[in-house]
């Protein structure tokens, strides 16, 4: 039974580790400083469009402006400018204790997108503020959902995932924020386009390029490329021969000794009995199998065959005795 389990495990272990070497599907980049913290990850959908998921990944209280993740700037080799099509919420929206939309909401004319960028050595990037470069004609689609059309302010910026909205400034209570995170989908990609073709990643906060912003490292790539293997199936091949015992009057049989060889993981094994000589029983000795070694399905021995085999060894014995006791009366 141990030996069926470890099979089972095996099989599902491989399984679970197998994939299959298609492109490049997602990258993350995640950074820090201080009790800031931020990620990004860039999804390739149906290699047509790229979903770019920015998150305040902090647990620290959002309390003044620059604690408010408004933006991120990256390069793409190429330069290609890129449309927008979505900008969604990831989680509730709130302007101090009072909550404005749920999670899912979209909010692309709170967020714009621009490439040809020369900031940070970064020719692409996505803000909810202006920082001096971008504006209305930049957004993405949606309404207009605070005071100004243009990007500005902290207004609909991400809070920490920590934040208490009760608390902070009136900076950060007296505006719009997203906790959590917000997605964005761009389209028109090149078809030369790969998840490898983007690098130098920088998060910005704040309203202003001079107010905290740092460096994202790549947190995962494309899984490895590679087939899963499958192990053979170790199957045992040792049988151990029949032996017979002799037939006489009150000799006894012997069974010859069975050998044999497994192949795999398991064990062959023979056994030998002899046949009943007048009176008495014939005995044979057990033949076993050597054991080898394989990967992947292991077949046991079947548990009933030796349980049948004990059975049989008994009923003689049983019947032995009963012929014994019949002579004697």
């Amino acid at each position: 039974m141990k030996k069926t389990s470890f099979a089972i495990t095996l099989l599902a272990l491989t399984a679970a580790t197998s994939f299959d070497a298609a492109a490049v599907s997602t990258v993350v980049y995640s950074g820090s400083s201080g009790s800031l913290s931020s990620s990004v990850r860039f999804d390739l959908l149906d290699g047509q469009q790229l979903r770019v998921v920015l998150s305040n990944t902090s647990f620290a209280d959002t309390l003044v402006p620059s604690d408010v993740l408004t933006g991120v700037f990256f390069n793409i080799t190429g330069n290609p400018s890129l449309t927008r099509v979505s900008a969604i919420s990831g989680g509730i929206t709130y302007k101090g204790t009072t909550t404005i939309s749920n999670a899912g909401t979209v909010v692309g004319g709170e967020w714009s997108y621009l490439n040809g960028l020369k900031q940070y050595s970064d020719n692409e990037g996505i803000s909810s503020s202006g920082l001096s470069i971008f504006g209305p004609k930049n957004v993405f689609p949606g309404n207009n959902l605070a005071a100004s059309t243009s990007p500005g302010g902290i207004e609909y910026g991400i809070a920490s995932m920590g934040d208490l909205q009760s608390t902070g400034n009136t900076g950060v209570t007296g505006n719009e924020l997203t906790k959590g995170s917000v997605s964005f989908i761009l389209g028109s990609l090149p078809s030369t386009f790969s998840l490898t073709s983007i690098s130098n990643i920088t998060f910005q906060y704040g309203t202003s390029l001079s107010e905290p912003h740092f460096a994202g490292v790549l947190e995962q790539g494309s899984a490895g490329a590679g087939s899963s293997g499958t192990g053979s199936s170790g199957i045992p091949s040792g049988t151990g021969s029949t032996g017979t015992g002799s037939t006489g009057t009150g000799s006894t049989g012997t069974g010859s000794t069975g050998t044999g060889t497994g192949t795999g993981t398991g064990t062959g094994t023979g056994t030998s009995g002899g046949t009943f000589g007048e009176g008495v029983v014939g005995s044979g000795s057990l033949g076993t199998g050597g054991s080898g070694i394989g990967v992947g399905t292991i077949t046991p021995i079947p548990e009933p065959a030796s349980i049948g085999l004990m059975v049989l060894g008994l009923l003689s014995v049983a019947a032995e005795r009963w012929r014994r006791h019949q002579r004697a009366g």
